[in-house]
């Protein structure tokens, strides 16, 4: 997912997206016709539990208890992390310096195969608002990129204890992904998201207003041929899910009371001419 940062050629997919994403927002501030706001949260699931890595940055003390952070689907059905730190980013270096920093926090340890193994999925989510300087059209976007751990076998790692537990949650999590992919290739009616937090974490990704791209890293190895042919045929299902994104917008009028409404939320005074948009 991140390569090397400073190779031009072998930099991953994140800090290219990134990049890629301040150039747009570089040339339309250059135009003058849009307003545009960047900001972020970085979350991992580990043993079935999300964690704020933002919220690991801020506070280094253990005896810091982190809020319990709850997954929620917002009225335009994207999902929203209650108690989630956001931080907003100005820039590339910004951002990419938040997703380094956060990245560093994630839970990693040694098995028999990977002596720096991933022992969690992450989800990286940039959050894009624009505003269309001459209609005052608001426009949300969301970036989502999310880092899979890779399902493991025990007689291969060698994992025991809290290795063999880690690997248990995280091979749960992806059957569960597995399924929710098999419901939607079939158009079934039911969706089976609620059944795991990482399927939860990621609907707005998976079906509905979305464009879901997925890189699948397979070995070479005879040795993990097994392990390949799995991961090509997970691969090969998620090639059939046809989703059809379009764009989530709010007029201006819509905005300013939804931004109201925000305010009045978080305790602060809202006087009757703003709500009547008296001058």
């Amino acid at each position: 997912m991140t390569g090397d940062i400073d190779s031009e050629t072998n930099q991953g997919i994140t800090p290219r997206a990134m990049r890629q994403l301040f150039a747009e927002v570089n040339e339309l501030h250059e135009k003058g016709t849009a307003e545009i706001k960047v900001s972020s949260y970085f979350v991992e699931l580990y043993n079935d539990q999300l964690v704020d890595l933002y919220f690991r940055l801020d506070h280094k003390s253990a005896k810091d208890k982190p809020p319990k952070l709850e997954i929620k689907l917002d009225a335009k059905k994207t999902v929203v992390i209650k108690n989630v730190i956001i931080k907003d980013a100005a820039n590339f270096e910004e951002l990419n310096k938040l997703f380094e920093k956060g990245n560093k926090q994630r839970h990693v340890g040694a098995t028999r195969m990977n002596a720096g193994s991933s022992r969690s999925h992450s989800i990286f989510s940039i959050l894009i608002e624009s505003k269309d300087l001459n209609t005052g059209q608001k426009s949300l976007g969301k970036l989502t990129l999310v880092d899979l751990a890779g399902s493991e076998r025990a007689d291969k790692t060698g994992a025991t204890g809290d290795r063999l537990h880690e690997a248990t949650s995280i091979n749960t999590s992806l059957s569960a992904l597995g399924d929710v992919i098999s419901a939607l290739c079939r158009n079934d009616k039911f969706i089976p998201y609620r059944n795991n937090k990482l399927t939860q974490v990621m609907q707005d990704s998976l079906g509905g207003n979305a464009k879901t791209l997925m890189f699948v890293n397979i070995s070479p190895a005879e040795y993990n041929a097994s392990e390949t042919m799995s991961s090509l045929e997970y691969a090969s299902r998620v090639k059939q899910i046809k989703n059809t994104a379009t764009k989530t917008q709010e007029g201006e009028e819509v905005a300013r009371l939804n931004d109201i409404i925000k305010r009045l939320r978080a305790g602060e005074e809202v006087t009757e001419d703003e709500i009547m948009k008296i001058d």
